[in-house]
């Protein structure tokens, strides 16, 4: 069985005026292409509704202006995998064919390596082909990543993600840690670059956990205490909360969040 060798996660932010537009790209174009490279495990998206940014305020001002999400898993080896998937990237735009350089940004960006898949009655593999009625996403700015006390919080974290999986409406979680990211202190972006420069420059800067929802999503996400609207903010000698929303499935052509807004 293929594992999950790295993970690639996105936030994007769409012009007024273009939602529709970049839907329909990224849908019926640009996520089937990566679908399809040999090195691509699973890739999804998920849209924050002007409903899930009400219920979820993101103190950022620049993910706060996130509409998107997109999220790509990769085979092992993850080098070849990336490759292959940027050469794809700069096809598409010498071919005219990545719009969103023009109607949208990415306030992050960045490469993770999958730490812990828990899911219920299929495997974590499965959970990210497995339909869901949506996912809860947190980006956690660890304070000093290498520091012993962080290594007993973050046990205290893991051992919490087996304690989602009780919650009736939770399928599962995978958490990650961050490679490279677009928000790392020491980050560059490389000149010409049509996608993401994977060098390692924070390795374990960030940890995100992304929760799997059955059930009604913002009802589900409130019985879990690390995923409630009024939930405690983290200890800050050990982690920010950087990025914390109720994320929502994209349906085909059902585009229309962000209709007259």
């Amino acid at each position: 069985m293929s594992r999950a060798a790295g993970a690639f996660l996105s936030f994007a932010s769409v012009h007024d005026g273009f939602h529709r537009e970049y839907n329909a790209w990224h849908q019926l174009d640009h996520r089937p292409e990566n679908l399809v490279l040999d090195g691509v495990l699973a890739g999804e998206r998920w849209v924050r509704t002007p409903e899930c940014a009400s219920a979820y305020p993101v103190a950022d001002p620049t993910l706060a202006r996130t509409h998107y999400v997109n999220s790509y898993w990769f085979r092992a080896p993850v080098a070849e995998s990336l490759r292959e998937w940027q050469e794809l990237a700069e096809v598409s735009f010498q071919q005219g064919r990545r719009p969103d350089v023009r109607i949208a940004s990415r306030p992050m960006m960045g490469m993770f390596n999958p730490v812990t898949g828990l899911a219920s009655g299929v495997s974590p593999l499965a959970l990210l082909h497995r339909p869901n009625r949506g996912v809860v996403l947190s980006v956690l700015r660890l304070t000093r990543p290498r520091a012993p006390e962080t290594e007993a919080w973050l046990a205290v974290r893991e051992s919490e993600l087996r304690d989602r999986l009780r919650v009736d409406g939770v399928a599962g979680v995978w958490s990650l840690s961050s490679v490279s990211t677009s928000v790392d202190p020491s980050f560059r972006p490389r000149s010409g670059s049509m996608t993401f420069d994977p060098t390692p420059t924070d390795a374990g800067y960030l940890r995100a956990e992304l929760t799997f929802l059955d059930g009604d999503p913002l009802p589900v996400a409130g019985r879990v205490p690390a995923l409630a609207p009024d939930r405690v903010a983290p200890d800050p000698a050990y982690a920010e909360d950087l990025f914390t929303s109720l994320l929502l499935p994209i349906a085909p052509w059902e585009w229309d969040w962000f209709d007259g807004r």
